[in-house]
């Protein structure tokens, strides 16, 4: 998926050290740096098991990246922050529900322990920007 309007940035690095990427989506080239647009956060993948999130997922992103007018009013609209496969370590290894720690990751979005859940921490900390 290639788009001018596109840029993927490293959000974290899990627990076993895979990359967790965001997607930042905007019509400008400063994707949304001092501006006063909403944003707009998705992520997919939390419980590595629900596969078809990760079909959910293409087809947002090939609507949103599509070239139709709808899809530009949504770039000058909105910022988009897409994290595509939150809970990556999950999803390699196969667990059915959890993170590595045996600990849904939906449960720990309060909580303050970046090393212990860096996918989540990192997330909450996009949106509270």
């Amino acid at each position: 998926m290639k788009s001018k309007f596109c840029k993927i940035h490293v959000l974290c690095h899990s627990l076993s050290g895979n990359i967790v990427h965001i997607l930042t989506i905007a019509n400008s080239p400063e994707c949304g740096k001092h501006t006063k647009r909403k944003a707009v956060i998705l992520t997919a993948r939390v419980h590595s098991e629900k596969t078809n999130s990760s079909w959910i997922m293409k087809g947002i992103l090939d609507y949103i990246l599509g070239n139709s007018g709808k899809a530009q009013q949504l770039w000058d609209a909105f910022i988009f922050k897409v994290v595509p496969m939150l809970n990556s370590d999950g999803v390699i290894v196969g667990n059915h529900h959890c993170f590595l720690t045996g600990y849904d990751l939906n449960r720990k979005y309060k909580s303050r322990v970046k090393k212990s859940y860096p996918s989540t921490w990192y997330t909450r900390n996009t949106i509270r920007r």
